[in-house]
This record gives C-alpha cells, structure tokens and sequence, in this order.
C-alpha cells in the first residue's frame, strides 16, 4: 500500500512538473514571439501601426475576425481630399451636420504605409489585403479574411452557396482564390446579398431576411439595429469601448448575443498585453 501511495505522489508531482514546463515554455514561447515582433518595427512606426490597428479592428470591428468567429470583415477606406470632404459636409442640411460624426481620419494613410511593410509579418492563417471591385477610385476596399472560418462557413452553407453560384467547388479551394479578382466565385458570392451575409458573419437566417425584405420587398419583415439605439458614438475608440459588428438583425438575436459576449473575451486577451505586438502575433499566426 505504501508504495501503491508512494507511486501515486510521485505521478501527481509529476504532472505538476509537466503543467508548469508546459505553461512556461508557453509564455517564454509568448515573450519571444512579441519581441522577435517587436524588432520588426520602429518606435516611430509603432504610433502609427498603434493608430492603425485601432481603426482597423475596433472602429471597423474586424477584431471579430482575428479573435472570433466572424469569418471575414470589409473595410472601405476613402481617398478624399480635405477640401473635398469639406465640401460635402458644407452641403449637408443644419439637421444632417448635426448627424455627422467627425473623426480624424488617416486610415488611408496609414494602409499606404502597412503595404510598404507588410511583407515583414508573413500572413498564412489570416489575410488581410486589397481586392478592389470598383471603378471609384476614391475608394478602397480592403478585406480581413480568416480562411478557416471562411472555408467552415461556406462548407455549413454549401447547398445555398451552390445554388447561388450555379456549379459545384470545394470550399478550401475558393478560400485560397479570394485575392483573384477573376475569381467566378467571389464574384458572384461577395455580390449577393444573401451570401455576403453569410461570410460577413451576420448569421444565415438574418441574411436571407435582409435579403428577402429588401430584394423580395417583403413587407413582414421588421429588422432592428445591431447596437442598442442608445449605444455611445465609437468618436474614440479602444479596449473598454469598442462596437460589436453592424447589422441588420430580425428574428436571430443570438447574433447580437454573441458578439457581446466576444467582446468581453477579446478585452481579456488583450489585457496588460501590447496592442500592436499580441495584434501581430495574432495576425501573422
């Protein structure tokens, strides 16, 4: 018996021992990986990749996509003038202007100076990159894309995707050819409503809601914001106060559930951690 007992306190120290290694080696793995991430960037660039993945994730909300489960995120970045934006808002009404929010805006600045330094942070998991599908060139839409929840999603929607597109393909596969612009895939997909939905992570059945409501003139259908009506204008954002994704909700509130429950997890992670590096490390993961 007394061995039997001595045995087992041995094999209890043991996997503690073998916890603790693990879990150390975890976190000098962690501490090696933001500062190999932090050599890769000056102090100088640090102010504005800060600024940058602000706007980027919490403005845009494609913090969702790096840390949780909606697939993929647009963002539009405009190349207007000052005096070019100046001039639409001295056109607004009195009660319009009073609508505006303004934001200092250097998003477009800031994404001409990430493409000239992107290629230190090899992307492979996440992709973040330009796909432009519009003559406009004042605008820029630039996508944050997770491929494994994008491939997971069109896989658990495949019969509406199929029927949509009108051929047969393997979801991995078109995940891989989102850059192509020509791309029969993505361009049908990322113009179709429903399916746009789908991949933006608004859930299936708000989706097909948004689309039959306003393609099918549905008249029953009634939707609602995706942020309570009293939530704060996001003038400045950061970890403590950041939206949840914006859209359309009707009869598929766990949506809106989630999200906020993402939110609280995401501000977790990011915790007594450097923005940019656990950004990063995350990105290029």
């Amino acid at each position: 018996m007394k061995k039997v007992k001595k045995f087992r306190e041995l094999a209890f120290y043991a996997g503690v021992f073998v916890v603790a290694a693990i879990f150390l080696n975890s976190c000098h793995s962690d501490a090696k990986n933001s500062s190999s991430l932090s050599a890769k960037y000056s102090k100088e660039e640090k102010v504005w990749l800060t600024k940058f993945f602000q706007d980027l994730l919490l403005r845009e909300t494609s913090i969702y996509t790096l840390w949780g489960s909606k697939p993929m995120t647009l963002i539009t970045i405009s190349h207007y003038t000052d005096e070019e934006v100046q001039d639409y808002y001295n056109q607004l009404s009195p009660e319009e202007k009073q609508n505006v929010l303004v934001v200092e805006y250097d998003l477009d600045e800031n994404w001409d100076r990430w493409e000239k330094i992107k290629d230190r942070f090899p992307q492979n998991r996440f992709l973040l990159f330009r796909r432009d599908m519009t003559p406009d060139e004042k605008i820029s839409n630039v996508y944050l894309v997770d491929t494994l929840q994008t491939a997971l999603v069109i896989q658990e929607n495949y019969a509406s995707f199929r029927n949509v597109v009108g051929f047969d393909f393997d979801p991995i596969k078109v995940v891989s050819e989102i850059q192509n612009l020509d791309s029969e895939f993505w361009n049908i997909a990322l113009n179709h409503s429903a399916l746009h939905g789908i991949l933006f992570g608004f859930g299936a059945k708000n989706a097909w809601a948004f689309q039959w409501k306003y393609w099918s003139k549905a008249p029953c259908l009634k939707g609602f914001h995706s942020e309570d009506s009293d939530s704060p204008l996001y003038k400045s954002v950061s970890m403590s106060n950041f939206p949840i994704p914006t859209f359309v909700v009707f009869n598929d509130r766990e949506v809106v559930g989630k999200y906020k429950k993402e939110r609280e997890e995401i501000r977790k992670i990011y915790k007594g951690k450097d923005f940019v590096d656990t950004t990063l490390q995350r990105l290029t993961e």
